[in-house]
């Protein structure tokens, strides 16, 4: 049978006794950093939420961990954040971090939805029903 344990309260509880788990620090950081890019890759992420576990965890140590995101993370985050963005899938990976750190920090907008143009279906709706008028057929005159 297993154990379930709060996974939560067992590291809050190692992080106040660093010394006791002096041989484990290598591993704590990884699973930490593991943690953090977890929580960014999330379906669910938003720019919100992103800037959420930036307070959480401070802007140096945030900082560290978008730094060491792999290009791929990286590019599917931004993917996530400002879909309708054309830059993102064709920029550079330096250009993406400075992308992101503006949409976390909010000097920049994500880009919204092109909006379709409906003013040009109506005009072609329009000049057929005007060509259709002045059609032919419709100039013919019955004969009687």
């Amino acid at each position: 049978m297993a154990i379930d344990l709060n996974g939560f309260a067992v590291l809050q509880n190692i992080s106040t006794n660093p010394e006791l788990f002096s041989e484990a620090a290598a591993e704590a950081k990884k699973t930490a950093r593991a943690l953090v890019v977890k929580q960014l890759k999330a379906k669910s992420v938003t720019v919100s939420s992103i800037r959420a576990v930036q307070e959480c965890l401070g802007g140096e140590t945030f900082s560290l961990i978008l730094d060491g995101l792999a290009e791929n993370d990286l590019k599917s985050l931004l993917t996530k954040l400002d879909k309708h963005n054309p830059e993102v899938k064709t920029s550079t990976p330096g250009w993406r971090r400075h992308h992101l750190q503006a949409l976390i920090a909010g000097t920049a907008d994500a880009m919204l939805k092109p909006a379709k143009s409906r003013q040009s279906a109506k005009k072609s709706t329009a000049d057929e029903e005007v060509q259709r008028l002045s059609s032919a057929a419709m100039a013919a005159v019955r004969r009687r």
